[in-house]
């Protein structure tokens, strides 16, 4: 077994060292690093204590460096004997893991497959019979696109075997039988903040107050408003009124100020 280097100091400094747990000079090195003051209770012994932790980690350093410059040309010799297998390595560990994620990334859901038979006037319901996958395929679409579509209607016309994007059509309620035995018509209102934030279609009253004075108001409290936009002269709305007040409506409406004043559940 070599001697450690700490066998170079005088036997009594050894001697005084091993009393504070020191044997080693790699142990001196390392108290002095954490006590620079440590040398100085060994009185006489204090200068040549100092002096060899001193010449120790200047050897330690020189042996590193000696070793850094004899590994780098052997390390830099492999690497370069090795780059085109380094290549073709990363190639693949990059190939490897587009395959990986490809196969485990969660795609996207697409949008609704499904499209009208026939086209589609503004403000109709679309129901399950109107809806197919394709117009050559012919088969009912799956429920996700009817879940999708079916109940909504779109403030434009919809052409057949066009495929139907969700986001133009009603975003509110889901109708079914509701528009049976209405009329479909676009009325000027004057204009309100009560239905603000609301999104068609849903029920309202509709008051309807004649300029002539002396003449009594009509209250129409059976109607959905299907459409609701704001524009430079006030307000305007598409409703389905019953048609049973249809002829009623249309006596008044030329010589009166509509109003939407409340919403029913």
């Amino acid at each position: 077994m070599p001697l450690d280097p700490i066998n170079s100091l005088p036997e009594p400094d050894r001697l005084a060292l091993a009393v504070q747990n020191v044997r080693t000079a790699d142990q001196l090195t390392d108290r002095v690093s954490q006590d620079p003051q440590f040398p100085d209770q060994f009185g006489p012994a204090a200068a040549r204590i100092r002096d060899f932790v001193a010449r120790y980690r200047y050897l330690a350093r020189q042996r590193s460096e000696d070793f850094l410059r004899r590994s780098l040309p052997f390390t830099e010799g492999r690497i370069r004997n090795h780059r085109f297998d380094i290549m073709v390595l990363l190639a693949i560990v990059f190939i490897a893991f587009a395959v990986w994620r490809d196969r485990h990334t969660t795609s996207p859901p697409k949008a609704s497959q499904a499209v009208l038979k026939s086209g589609l006037p503004p403000f109709h319901l679309i129901t399950t019979p109107d809806l197919q996958v394709s117009c050559k395929s012919g088969m009912a679409p799956a429920q996700k696109s009817l879940d999708d579509l079916v109940g909504r209607y779109s403030l434009e016309y919809l052409k057949p075997c066009v495929p139907i994007d969700p986001k133009k059509l009603s975003s509110g309620p889901r109708l079914s039988t509701e528009l049976h035995g209405r009329t479909i018509v676009r009325l000027k209102l004057q204009p309100t903040s009560v239905f603000a934030g609301m999104y068609p279609p849903f029920k309202a009253v509709l008051m309807v107050a004649p300029r002539e004075r002396g003449t009594t108001s009509l209250l129409l409290n059976d109607l959905f408003v299907l459409d609701l936009q704001r524009d430079a002269e006030g307000m305007s709305a598409v409703v389905a009124i019953s048609s049973a007040d249809d002829p009623t409506l249309a006596s008044f409406v030329a010589r009166s100020d509509l109003w939407l004043v409340a919403a029913l559940p």
